[in-house]
């Protein structure tokens, strides 16, 4: 009786945080209360306690699971066995184009997780986890001579990182974005940046 008890309130638990996780990547962290949580999984509010002390509880759960999710569609992009132009392709279109879902939950955090070392240190892990997904792309293009040899791989996944960012940063200031520039915008940056693609070496 205790394991089916467990395993009901594992399951009640993992619906609370897919809820919450939904309506974060469709209105934003702002619409993450309780009451919305409950209604939209059928449940009175005081019953969320149960589960959560309360709803900053729920929101660390929410972020490690938006961390996680967006790690692994980084991973599912980079891991497959195309030449790096076609990755490439792949996760320029990912970030720009059909916009990782968690991608935007991630970039409309809000301020209270940079402050909350627990967190600082989640999302510094998930960065160091993306960071060498992409070095080990781009170590297996090395290795089949379809980039330099020459080219330091920590610092060029740096320089890729920043681009992305930067993209994402500046787009916000706009009041107009074009999602297939910003793609291709990127994908000639890392081109270059890799020396590869018509633009290398300018």
């Amino acid at each position: 009786m205790a394991r089916v008890n467990r395993e009901y309130r594992e399951d009640a638990k993992e619906r609370i945080v897919n809820a919450a996780l939904t309506i974060v990547i469709n209105k934003g962290w702002d619409a993450m209360t309780l009451d919305a949580i409950a209604q939209e999984i059928g449940v009175t509010t005081p019953a969320l306690y149960s589960y959560f002390k309360n709803r900053d509880a729920l929101q660390d759960e929410v972020m490690i699971r938006a961390l996680q999710n967006n790690r692994e569609e980084i991973e599912t992009t980079l891991s497959h066995g195309k030449n790096l132009h076609e990755v490439l392709e792949d996760y320029a279109r990912l970030l720009f184009v059909h916009k990782s879902q968690y991608a935007r939950v991630l970039s409309n955090m809000p301020v209270r997780f940079l402050q909350d070392p627990v967190q600082r240190e989640n999302i510094a892990a998930m960065y160091k986890s993306s960071t060498m997904v992409i070095r080990r792309c781009l170590a297996s293009a090395q290795v089949r001579g379809e980039m330099p040899a020459e080219l330091d791989l920590d610092t060029t996944t740096r320089f890729i990182h920043a681009l992305t960012f930067g993209l994402h940063v500046t787009s916000l200031f706009s009041a107009k974005i074009d999602d297939s520039r910003e793609k291709e915008i990127w994908l000639d940056g890392v081109e270059r940046l890799l020396r590869i693609g018509p633009q290398a070496g300018q």
